[in-house]
C-alpha cells in the first residue's frame, strides 16, 4: 500500500489497506496509511477518525498527532493545528517536529511563537540545519531578513554544501541589497 501511495494509486492504496484491516483492523501501520488514503480522497473526517483510533491504540503515536494538525490545516482549524503539534513536540521532541510546529505557526502569523519554539530548541541543538533553515524561512516570511540571515547562516557553517541554504541564503541577501549575494 505505501508503494502503491509512493506511485500515486490512491484507489489501489485503498482497496489494499481495506483488505489488510479487515483481517487485522488495529494494525497501527495499516490505519495511519489508510488515513493518508482519507486526506488524498479529501476525506479530513475519515483521516481523523483514524488517527484517533490510533490514539486509542497508543496515546503517544507520534503518526496519530501529525495527522490530527493535518486534518486541522485542511480544515482550517488553526488553534487545533497548533495544538497537536505542540502536544507531538513536548511529548516526542525532535528536529522534524520542532520544523513542523515553526513551519505551521509561521503560516499562520505566528512569527513571533515560530521564533520561540525555534530558540527553546536551538538552545539546545544549536546545530540543528532542519531547524535554523525552518526558522530562517519563518524569518523570511516575516520580512525580518537580518534574521533569516542570521540562521541562514548559522546554517550554511554547519553544512556549507546545503544548497537550498545556500539558495534561501542568497535571497535574502538580495532583499537586504547585500553586494556578496551574487
Amino acid at each position: 500500500a505505501a508503494q502503491q501511495l509512493q506511485a500515486q494509486d490512491v484507489q489501489g492504496a485503498g482497496y489494499s489497506l481495506d483488505k489488510a484491516l479487515s483481517s487485522s483492523p488495529d494494525h497501527p501501520g495499516a490505519i495511519s496509511l489508510m488515513a493518508e488514503v482519507d486526506l488524498r480522497r479529501n476525506d479530513p473526517s475519515g483521516a481523523e477518525a483514524k488517527a484517533r483510533q490510533l490514539l486509542r491504540g497508543n496515546p503517544k503515536s507520534e503518526a496519530a498527532y501529525v495527522l490530527l494538525a493535518e486534518v486541522a490545516r485542511l480544515k482550517r482549524d488553526p488553534a487545533k493545528e497548533i495544538e497537536a503539534l505542540r502536544k507531538l513536540q513536548e511529548m516526542a521532541p525532535s528536529s522534524a517536529n520542532t520544523a513542523r510546529l515553526i513551519a505551521a505557526l509561521s503560516r499562520l502569523g505566528q512569527s513571533k511563537e515560530a521564533r520561540a519554539a525555534a530558540d527553546q530548541w536551538l538552545s539546545r541543538n544549536a546545530r540543528d540545519v532542519r531547524v535554523l533553515k525552518a526558522v530562517g524561512d519563518a524569518d523570511a516570511r516575516a520580512g525580518a531578513f537580518t534574521e533569516a540571515r542570521r540562521r541562514y547562516e548559522a546554517a550554511a557553517k554547519v553544512n556549507p554544501q546545503d544548497a537550498e541554504v545556500l539558495n534561501n541564503l542568497a535571497n535574502v541577501l538580495i532583499q537586504l541589497k547585500d553586494a556578496s549575494a551574487v
